[in-house]
């Protein structure tokens, strides 16, 4: 009964995770280009951590600083796992860039391996860029205490990305789009890899331009672009391309005043920040408006915001004001106390009254929280916004007795397929991959809220993709295990050697006899991988008892029973591997041994 109770947690992502570090290790990226040419820098974490709210300025100098002049930033795009990411910037003349940006999910900082922002320079001689007095960053445990590593960029090779276009569609790009990258140094032996997009033909048109074209339908956004000569030169890019759940704001010096830098008229008023990402003008009304000035109608004004750019004012009650705008031309909006300085009190987007379109930011292993191709059967957790009710609903069962593929008015499609649903929110999905889909392919992930669907995603299929599932729902740190007399392996709950552990995961793809998608498993219909399974704790081969289905669970949990090797020593974080065929589940999951 208890283990089935765990099971249940975990599928449906309930578990509570541990509170993240107060520390927060900001580390600017060092980019090689060749003089004169465009250097997209990126800024990571030195550790995944959820990030709410961020204001980060970043000096510059080097060679060619600019000290005494606006730094010439051309754009900058904020990566988030959710999709609700909204961000504004200015250029300022004492030689720093200042962002501030806002993510209501806590989506920035979420994705291993991805950075929270990066934006794009043209280089002389080289320039140094660091971390400056006036960052602050929090998340949902509250402010971070920061260190900073600076970065920047060297003068040296041949080889450079300026920019990577997709043409004649955004978003989601059909199978045969083309993918047009301009740089520099490129050769007829340079090699170009998508990270999870499948590619059917490379063109190198010069030396300054390739094409590339998609073999599927493929969401192209924040993808991670790497383009590599024969010599060894590589350069890496990332991609804000068109529609997206991350957004990219242009910048000039005067795209916004923030509110240190203006003298605010009274205590306790508050700035209000338009800005409209459209391709047209667009004609925007705010009520309450402080001072409005001449031709204003009492406290409301009407203005037109030209496509691209930003409009600030003050406001007398933020909670009482409005923004409207007409549906065709959505702008989202930021406003903050004027005096004294705080965090922003919101940055919102400011949508039309019609229902709103489901946007999937990510989608990953539920067990492992990483990117990367799913498997069949695999429970996978899907990002973005708009996705489901504003009150979670967990998972419940058919008139058949299997798991539900329509839950709270939410589906989620698989190549149209309807997947079974474990868990629904707004910001966050809990699925198993039907069974049905072809492996080795790149399937179309659409979700469905209240009759109103999303764009479609293009994700590629593996074979197996295991991910053992762990205790805080990171993916790292102590594993899902049960020890021998079905108790919580834990520091506290070591496992003897020479004992069963029972561990937990999903993604070990096709079975026999075929799995049944959303089917909750009995001890008379086991299934087992048609690929061999193996499992080393502590570096060490650890005999596999019975690896299949876990009994009283839904088909996609994954329960592999191996004896720990008799031999290893106590330890309270022993590392723990499932291989699959080939493949191995995540690394830094651990199982504690007295």
């Amino acid at each position: 009964m208890f283990k089935k109770a765990l099971i249940v947690l975990f599928s449906a992502g309930i578990l509570s995770a541990q509170a993240p570090p107060l520390l927060l290790d900001i580390r600017v990226s060092t980019e090689t280009v060749p003089a004169g040419s465009m250097a997209q820098i990126k800024v990571y974490l030195g550790s995944p951590q959820p990030i709410s709210y961020g204001k980060i300025v970043l000096a510059f100098g080097g060679a060619k600083g600019y000290i005494d002049s606006p730094p010439p930033v051309q754009a900058a795009t904020v990566f988030s796992a959710m999709g609700d990411v909204s961000a504004v910037g200015q250029v300022d003349l004492g030689g720093t860039f200042t962002l501030i940006f806002s993510s209501p999910s806590a989506g920035v900082g979420r994705l291993p391996g991805v950075p929270i922002m990066e934006f794009s320079i043209p280089v002389g001689n080289g320039l140094t860029v660091a971390l400056f007095t006036g960052s602050g960053f929090s998340g949902p445990a509250g402010n971070y205490v920061m260190t900073g590593q600076p970065g920047g960029a060297v003068v040296g090779g041949t080889l450079s990305i300026e920019t990577a276009t997709p043409t004649g569609s955004s978003g989601t790009l059909p199978a045969g789009s083309i993918l047009t990258i301009a740089g520099t140094g490129f050769q007829n032996t340079t090699a170009v890899l998508i990270e999870g997009v499948s590619v059917a033909s490379v063109n190198i048109a010069s030396s300054s331009l390739i094409t590339v074209t998609l073999a599927g339908a493929t969401e192209i956004t924040g993808k991670q672009i790497v383009i590599s000569n024969p010599d060894g030169e590589q350069v890496t890019y990332w991609g804000g391309l068109g529609a997206s759940p991350y957004y990219t704001l242009p910048l000039s010096p005067t795209s916004l005043a923030l509110c240190e830098l203006m003298g605010p008229p009274l205590e306790d008023t508050w700035n209000l920040v338009v800005q409209n990402p459209n391709p047209v003008a667009a004609q925007v009304t705010i009520t309450d408006v402080f001072n409005p000035g001449p031709g204003a109608a009492g406290q409301l004004l009407t203005v037109t915001i030209p496509s691209g750019g930003t409009y600030e004012t003050y406001l007398s009650d933020p909670p009482d004001s409005t923004v409207r705008s007409d549906p065709s031309t959505p702008v989202r909006i930021m406003y903050f106390l004027s005096y004294p300085f705080g965090d922003p009190a919101g940055i919102y987007p400011v949508v039309s009254q019609a229902a709103p379109v489901p946007l999937i930011g990510s989608i990953v292993s539920a067990a492992s929280q990483a990117q990367a191709a799913v498997s069949l059967g695999e429970i996978v957790t899907i990002y973005g916004v708009n996705m489901g009710p504003v009150t979670p609903a967990g998972v419940t069962l058919d008139s058949f007795g299997n798991v539900g593929r329509n839950l709270n008015s939410v589906q989620v499609l698989f190549d149209g397929i309807p997947a079974p649903l474990l868990y629904v929110s707004a910001s966050q999905l809990n699925a198993v991959v039907p069974y049905e889909i072809y492996p080795d392919t790149v399937t179309a992930l659409q979700v469905e809220y209240n009759g109103v669907v999303s764009a479609a995603w293009g994700v590629p299929v593996a074979a197996v993709a295991p991910a053992i599932f762990t205790l805080n729902s990171s993916g790292q740190g102590a594993a899902a295990v049960l020890n021998q007399d079905n108790t919580v392996n834990s520091p506290a709950n070591p496992a003897q050697p020479g004992s069963i552990l029972q561990i937990f995961a999903t993604g070990e793809g096709l079975t026999g006899p075929a799995a049944t998608t959303g089917v909750i498993v009995d001890a008379g219909s086991l299934r087992s991988p048609l690929l061999p399974v193996s499992v080393t704790i502590g570096g060490e081969n650890a005999l596999v008892l019975y690896p299949g289905s876990a009994p009283g669970s839904v088909a996609g949990l994954f329960q592999v029973n191996a004896q720990v090797p008799k031999d290893l020593a106590p330890n309270s974080a022993v590392a723990v591997v499932l291989t699959v065929g080939s493949v191995a589940s995540q690394p830094a999951v651990t199982v504690a041994l007295k």
